[in-house]
Order: structure tokens, then sequence, then C-alpha cells
């Protein structure tokens, strides 16, 4: 048996960014894809065995963070976002340009999201 403990004593915001354009209120009809990087503070890990999730919404809720923590609530969407400095935008766009890519062949069929393999 393992154990993670995230020294968390209540319930805790979990921030992840949720990428393209809401289509629906419906999770399961909704396209959209979730990035969190912050996954394995909490002992998690993405739908192939990554140390992060890109997954469509709905499979990120229901197979990926659930195996990990329970969420009590429904969760709140917002747009508002801090920009950060120069250095770590730099950075930023690379992660956004890796990930676009990862949707451009999943679209095209040339390959295909992580949960797959759940």
């Amino acid at each position: 048996m393992q154990q993670h403990l995230s020294g968390f004593t209540s319930s805790t915001p979990w921030v992840f960014l949720l990428l393209g354009e809401g289509q629906s209120i419906d999770m399961d009809a909704d396209p959209r894809v979730v990035l969190d990087l912050a996954l394995p503070q909490i002992g998690g890990r993405g739908g192939g065995g990554e140390p992060f999730a890109l997954e469509r919404a709905i499979v990120y809720h229901e197979k990926v963070l659930a195996k990990v923590a329970v969420e009590f609530e429904r969760y709140n969407m917002s747009e508002k976002l801090n920009l950060s400095p120069e250095h770590l935008r730099r950075r930023g766009d690379a992660v956004v340009n890796l990930v676009m890519d990862r949707l451009r062949r999943v679209a095209a069929g040339d390959d295909h999201f992580c949960s797959a393999r759940l």
C-alpha cells in the first residue's frame, strides 16, 4: 500500500488550466482539455502515467483527479490570469506551443489523449 500525504488539513483550492473554448455546460459534451502540472503534488499522475495531466475535462475530473482527491463542490471557472514576468512567460509560451501541437495531432487523428490507456 502506498500513501501520499499532502500536508493539507482542510479543503484546498486546486488550480489547473482549461484549454479551448467552451461549447457546452454539459462536461460530457464539452471538448475542452485540462492541463494540470501540479497533480504529482498530491500523488497523482496523468492517464498514461505522466507526471502531469492533459485530458478532456470530463476524464480529468472523473478518472484522473478522482484517483487522488475528492471534489467537495463543482468546479468554479475563472478567466482571471495574473501575467508573469517576461522570463517566465517565455517558458509558459513554450508549454502552450507543446500542448497546442499535441492537440493538433489529436484532432488530426495522428495521436490520442493520454487517457486512451485508462
